[in-house]
C-alpha cells in the first residue's frame, strides 16, 4: 500500500510542479510514507541480526545504531525546520507596512497593492493578498511593474479603487528585505512614505 502512495505522490509533484517548487509545505504528504519506510529499515535492524553479520550483529549494537540513527533525525529535523518557522523579513516588513496603512486608510476604501509574486510565470497564477491582509482592507494586488499600465489602473479607480500602495523600491533576500512603499490617493496625492528594513 505505501509503495502506492509514494508512487501516487511522485505522480503529483509531475503533476503540480510549480507549487512544489515555491511552496515547502507541498512535501508534507511524503513525511507519512518516508517514515513508513524508515520505520521498516530500522525495525528489521532492531529486531533480527538475519541480514547484519559481524561485530554489530549482537543485539546492543543493533539498538546502539538504531538509537544514533533516530537521535541523528531528531537533530537535523530540528536544524532543518527552525528556518520554516521563523517569519521571513520581507512578510515581518508587509505586516509593519500594513499596519501603518490601516492606521491612515478608512475603513470602507478599496486599495491597490503592490507586491511581489514568485508564480507570475505560472499559467495560473495565484496573487499573495499578504499586504491588504495586514491593512485590513479590500482591494486588488498588482505585480510593481502594472502600476505603469494606465488603462489597469483606471479601470480599478472607475471600480472603486481610492488608495494605492506603490513598490517604490523592495530588495528581497531570506535573511533581510528593505522595502519602501508610497502610498497615494486616486487622485494623485501622496499620503505617506513608508519603509521598512528587516533582517532575520
Amino acid at each position: 500500500m505505501f509503495h502506492v502512495w509514494l508512487l501516487a505522490l511522485v505522480l503529483y509533484v509531475l503533476l503540480v510542479p510549480e507549487g512544489n517548487r515555491t511552496l515547502m509545505y507541498y512535501q508534507l504528504p511524503f513525511v507519512p510514507v518516508g517514515a513508513v519506510f524508515v520505520g521498516k529499515a530500522l525495525g528489521r535492524l532492531w529486531e533480527g541480526p538475519g541480514r547484519v553479520r559481524g561485530p554489530a550483529s549482537g543485539l546492543p549494537m543493533r539498538r546502539v545504531a538504531v538509537g544514533l540513527c533516530l537521535g541523528s533525525m531528531a537533530l537535523l529535523s530540528v536544524r532543518f525546520a527552525a528556518p520554516l518557522f521563523a517569519a521571513s523579513p520581507y512578510y515581518v516588513a508587509q505586516r509593519d507596512i500594513g499596519r501603518e496603512v490601516e492606521a491612515r486608510v478608512p475603513k470602507d476604501a478599496l486599495l491597490v497593492v503592490g507586491d511581489f509574486d514568485t508564480n507570475v510565470g505560472a499559467q495560473y497564477r495565484t496573487q499573495s493578498p499578504t499586504l491588504l491582509y495586514y491593512a485590513h482592507r479590500k482591494g486588488w494586488q498588482l505585480l510593481p511593474g502594472e502600476f505603469g499600465d494606465r488603462s489597469l489602473i483606471d479601470s480599478l479607480v472607475r471600480g472603486g479603487a481610492r488608495f494605492f500602495l506603490i513598490p517604490d523600491s523592495i530588495d528581497w533576500k531570506p535573511n533581510r528585505a528593505s522595502v519602501s512603499m508610497l502610498l497615494v490617493e486616486s487622485g494623485g496625492r501622496n499620503v505617506a512614505r513608508f519603509r521598512r528594513d528587516v533582517r532575520r
